[in-house]
């Protein structure tokens, strides 16, 4: 599996740049990383380049998945549709019923 980035989030200005991604690794985890650069990140860290990631290992995805769409979608009752058009939008193949 080749690794895959999504970022999820940029702000630059003359204080300096900040990044969020996303990165899904070779070896399945998901890691997300933080980026601080510039004059913002020595006032808050102390130091001008502050990084910091989270990696959630490829056999807690499950449970990553399901506390994520329990908070994202939680009182939603369009929950179902907006996860089959999530999924529809990447290529993310899904089964299911309907009676």
């Amino acid at each position: 599996m080749d690794a895959k980035r999504i970022e999820l989030f940029r702000k630059t200005n003359q204080e300096g740049t900040l990044i969020v991604d996303a990165t899904l690794k070779e070896d399945g985890a998901i890691e997300i990383f933080f980026h601080d650069i510039g004059k913002t990140a020595e006032n808050t860290w102390g130091n001008r380049d502050y990084e910091r990631s989270l990696t959630i290992p490829k056999d807690k995805l499950g449970l990553f998945a399901l506390a994520l769409i329990g908070e994202t979608f939680a009182d939603d009752a369009r929950a179902l549709s907006k996860v089959e058009n999530l999924c529809k939008a990447h290529d993310i193949p899904t089964s299911g019923f309907s009676f």
